[in-house]
């Protein structure tokens, strides 16, 4: 009789603590692409606490379901609020987070006078306050405006 029971209690246990371990995994599973395309700015902290990797970072580039990764709201003509005015932390909000490069990428520099008169007058017109940004070079709302994907 006492062993019976004690054969209960154990199996109780177990499950209980099987059923826990279960629900805190779930707690800690990766957000799905869509949470992690609307609140991006939580990108960096899941990934330093381990909740998500880097290769679980969905690319928003060229998705039509992709704007709220940039965009505090969906954009409409006219009014396409930007999650952040600068677009060093916009971009690394998750470029930084999921690519840590072992070579110097020339955002937030300025261009000496050789490097302006070799740049082309379209990049030097984006530059910002004289620094290279990522504007400077990438056509962001290429990526997000169908009928300006495939202009070269």
């Amino acid at each position: 009789m006492v062993r019976s029971a004690l054969f209960a209690y154990c199996t109780a246990l177990c499950l209980l603590l099987a059923l826990a371990a279960v629900r805190a995994q779930a707690g800690n599973a990766a957000p799905d692409a869509g949470t992690l395309l609307a609140q991006p700015e939580r990108i960096p902290g899941w990934l330093a606490s381990g909740r998500l990797r880097v290769e679980q970072i969905p690319d928003p580039h060229w998705r039509d379901d992709a704007c709220l990764g940039c965009h505090s709201a969906r954009p409409e003509p006219g009014n396409a609020p930007l999650r952040q005015s600068d677009s060093a932390r916009l971009c690394g909000n998750c470029h930084d987070a999921a690519s840590r490069h072992s070579y110097l990428h020339p955002s937030g520099a300025r261009p000496g006078r050789d490097m302006l008169e070799r740049m082309p007058a379209s990049y030097r017109d984006r530059l910002e306050q004289g620094r290279v940004t990522c504007t400077t070079c990438h056509d962001l709302p290429a990526q997000c405006l169908p009928e300006r994907r495939n202009q070269r």
